[in-house]
């Protein structure tokens, strides 16, 4: 079951649409939502999100993955904006997960958040993801 939150508590409405899966005991999110909102807020990126989902199963060692949509998207909402999807990881990987997020995954989202922006229309012309992923315990951005 999905819950539909719409804003972090305290805070003015968010830009994007956020739901968030309900998770079984044996897992968490390995980054709260106001530490997300922070991050983007930080490094002016809040506005490129069109959508946020929390997903409450694993991927593997997929931690983060964001999907940018060419500006020539027929959805003028979602046009040269992305959909984040943050995956949920053993509880007992938490701690240790949301340390590798803070530190190093949540700068290079923001980084790749901040090339989409501005990079040239041949780049915003088309589709691009970025997944963060944990490879022999350290963090991996890939793009694709």
């Amino acid at each position: 079951m999905k819950r539909n939150d719409e804003s972090t508590p305290h805070a003015a409405p968010a830009p994007y649409h956020f739901d968030k899966d309900r998770l079984p005991k044996v897992f968490s999110y390995p980054v709260k939502r106001s530490l997300l909102d922070a991050a983007l807020h930080s490094a002016g990126m809040y506005g490129m999100l069109y959508a946020v989902s929390y997903v409450g199963r694993r991927n593997d060692n997929l931690l983060v993955d964001a999907f940018f949509t060419e500006e020539q998207h027929t959805q003028p909402l979602t046009a040269g904006r992305v959909y984040l999807r943050v995956w949920a990881v053993q509880s007992a990987e938490r701690q240790q997960t949301e340390k590798l997020l803070v530190a190093s995954g949540l700068p290079m989202l923001c980084r790749w958040l901040q090339k989409a922006q501005t990079e040239g229309n041949v780049w915003r012309g088309k589709k691009h993801a970025l997944l963060l992923k944990v490879v022999d315990g350290n963090l991996r951005a890939i793009e694709e």
